[in-house]
């Protein structure tokens, strides 16, 4: 792998013609049961039924996100399922971001790039001959701007080596009102914390622009209605957009965090409505619990294409 992150991910969506990506959310209430009785233990279980997804939508979208706390809320058993997941994943061609928001101090930061950003596709990573294992190796992950300034910038710089990415978590715009912690004013500034994390992102990035010209440092944003300040403010970084709590998936608000001039720029993630699409009133008639992978299938489909229609 030679390719920086950002140059690798522009070309999964030009070559899978989607800019959509699946939130794998495994929930074990709604794991159906021929999948719990064919596993000895609640890892396997998770991990099968994200296997169901995985070889559903492999081959038409370019990326997985892997949501890190909805693993961890399962122990051991969680991240044994997250790590079988991002292995799987990638032989299946998916780009992975592991979503964890990840910071701190210039050492948590450090060691958060070692858990996560400096293996290689198989999980370990050559030292001086020695093959050391005990790392996570995903594609990028999303950390938090209020972290040690040198800490993000080391992450950075491991990302450029090993030919990952990092997504900066700006989660909320102004929009998003009653979001209190995010619209705090920045006294210095006199701006909300976000538009300060918008900016770091477009600081951090702008000596990482691959031949794609985007930058391995993108954001990581909600759906908001004032997506072109998001643009805007960043013209290099990636955008990724949580668009889960979209209801209706109104795509004409996620079109202005592309660049109108190549069509590219943005990553529309989405979870619920894919993941669970076999009980929706679209499906219900036709997929049951045993073919939920099918029906999830069929959804991104539709939500990619319609996500396409207006970029």
């Amino acid at each position: 792998m030679t390719e920086r992150f950002s140059d690798r991910l522009v070309k999964a969506c030009k070559d899978k013609k989607s800019h959509l990506a699946l939130a794998l959310r495994p929930d074990v209430k709604k794991i159906p049961d021929f999948i719990k009785k064919g596993c000895k233990s609640l890892g396997a279980a998770l991990y099968m039924y994200n296997k169901g997804f995985i070889d559903a939508v492999c081959d038409i979208i370019p990326a997985i996100v892997m949501p890190i706390a909805d693993y961890e809320a399962y122990g051991i058993s969680g991240f044994v399922a997250f790590d079988a997941t991002v292995k799987y994943a990638r032989t299946k061609g998916l780009i992975v971001i592991a979503d964890g928001k990840r910071g701190g101090t210039k050492e948590e930061c450090e060691a958060y790039a070692r858990a996560y950003l400096s293996a290689d596709a198989a999980g370990v990573a050559e030292d001086g001959g020695t093959l050391v294992e005990g790392t996570f190796s995903v594609d990028a992950l999303t950390v938090s701007p209020y972290s040690s300034c040198e800490g993000i910038r080391n992450m950075i710089r491991l990302c450029d080596e090993n030919f990952r990415g990092l997504f900066i978590s700006a989660m909320n715009t102004a929009s998003d009102k009653e979001d209190e912690f995010e619209n705090i004013v920045c006294k210095e500034e006199e701006e909300p914390l976000y538009k300060s994390a918008l900016a770091d992102g477009s600081f951090f990035g702008k000596n990482y622009i691959g031949e794609s010209g985007y930058s391995i440092v993108g954001l990581f944003v909600k759906s908001a209605e004032d997506a072109y300040e998001v643009r805007d403010m960043d013209t290099w970084g990636i955008i990724l957009v949580d668009a889960d709590d979209d209801e209706y998936f109104v795509t004409e608000r996620y079109s202005e965090y592309f660049n109108s001039d190549d069509g590219q720029g943005a990553l529309i993630c989405v979870s619920k409505r894919v993941m669970h699409a076999f009980e929706g009133s679209d499906y219900s008639d036709e997929y049951n619990e045993e073919t939920y992978a099918e029906a999830a299938r069929e959804e991104t489909i539709k939500l990619s294409k319609k996500l396409t229609s207006v970029i």
